[in-house]
């Protein structure tokens, strides 16, 4: 009875660990994901940057109008300076990865927001508070 209680355990702990890193490893994905999209937008390659975008997310933000909400968030926040830390989570049931961006006069979290199957389904500026309630840190 040990035995076979043990070998539970020992099988239970093995099928959590293979999850649990399945997800991390989904994680890094999105976050790479979200980072390359940002590089992109910071790089004025806004077709590019739609290449993983959702049917939904094409029409909301075709590159014109990513190309407005870059000039946007510059003319707002100063010039881009790098990308910072980078943060996953879950929100309303979805995958998201959060990017720090510092700009000249602020530093910002993007929100990137995916879909099940990886693409892009939305972006928002968030606060630090909300990074930290989903992903943990800051």
């Amino acid at each position: 009875m040990a035995k076979t209680t043990l070998t539970f355990v020992l099988a239970f702990g093995l099928f959590v660990s293979a999850t649990a890193f399945a997800a991390g490893k989904h994680h890094e994905k999105l976050v790479k994901q979200a980072e390359i999209f940002v590089h992109q937008l910071a790089a004025s390659q806004f077709k590019a940057a739609e290449a993983n975008f959702t049917a939904r997310m094409k029409q909301a933000a075709p590159p014109q109008k990513l190309k407005l909400i870059w000039h946007q968030l510059t003319g707002h926040f100063g010039a881009y300076q790098k990308m910072g830390d980078t943060r996953s989570g879950s929100m309303h049931g979805r995958p998201v990865a959060f990017v720090e961006t510092e700009f000249k006069k602020k530093t910002i979290w993007m929100e990137v927001a995916f879909d099940q199957s990886g693409r892009i389904a939305g972006m928002h500026i968030v606060s630090p508070s909300l990074v930290h309630k989903v992903a943990g840190g800051t």
